[in-house]
């Protein structure tokens, strides 16, 4: 759920975004799921123009722009070094995307997230754990409210190139080198974490959630 600064209310699901006014009227519910290959991993909103932003939890690490209207109004096909996108939030000051990501392709280096251009055409990768392995996917994305730095907390990845679950403090717009890291003690794994996940051998969907803030 994400909110702009005209008191309307944006909620994702299972490949669908809705757009609620301030009273709770439902103004449009849109599936974009042509435009994917697989489901929405997350979303963000530029709260100044009601532009929302969905990323490709899983697939191809696509990103969608979606208008206040609620028009598809532009795609990034994603990138060589990221084939999976878990979180995204909007960067006021820096007016960009920033990207907690993960996957098992385009390294080494490995990438853990990036950042991207709100015309969807500059996409940065960053592999700010240093990690010489995939699949150290990004559970949690949170922004400093005052700017200027973002953090993202690692999932339980299996790998030992780096710590698991560990908390990443980053700086902006570029996200390295990192400012600090301090192991969370909280070993998330992926099926808690990440919203949407390939349904298992009974078809049912394993939803997790974790937050930070």
């Amino acid at each position: 759920v994400d909110y702009d600064n005209k008191g309307n209310v944006y909620v994702c699901g299972w490949k669908q975004l809705a757009k609620l006014d301030n009273a709770g009227n439902i103004l449009w519910v849109n599936n974009y799921v042509a435009a994917f290959t697989f489901a929405y991993g997350d979303f963000a909103v530029d709260r100044a123009t009601g532009t929302s932003y969905v990323v490709n939890g899983y697939g191809a690490g696509d990103v969608l722009k979606i208008s206040t209207a609620g028009n598809l109004v532009g795609t990034f096909g994603g990138n060589l070094t990221i084939n999976e996108m878990w979180r995204i939030v909007y960067d006021d000051c820096n007016h960009q995307l920033v990207i907690g990501a993960g996957g098992n392709i385009g390294g080494p280096p490995w990438r853990q997230g990036g950042v991207l251009d709100t015309s969807l055409t500059n996409f940065i990768p960053a592999n700010f754990a240093g990690a010489t392995q995939s699949r150290h996917d990004i559970a949690l994305l949170a922004m400093d409210p005052l700017g200027g730095s973002c953090y993202m907390q690692s999932v339980l990845s299996g790998n030992t190139d780096v710590p698991e679950g560990v908390l990443y403090k980053l700086p902006l717009p570029t996200l390295v080198p990192t400012i600090n890291s301090v192991v969370s003690g909280f070993a998330f794994g992926e099926n808690g974490s990440n919203y949407y996940i390939s349904p298992n051998a009974t078809g049912i969907l394993a939803i997790g959630f974790n937050g930070i803030a």
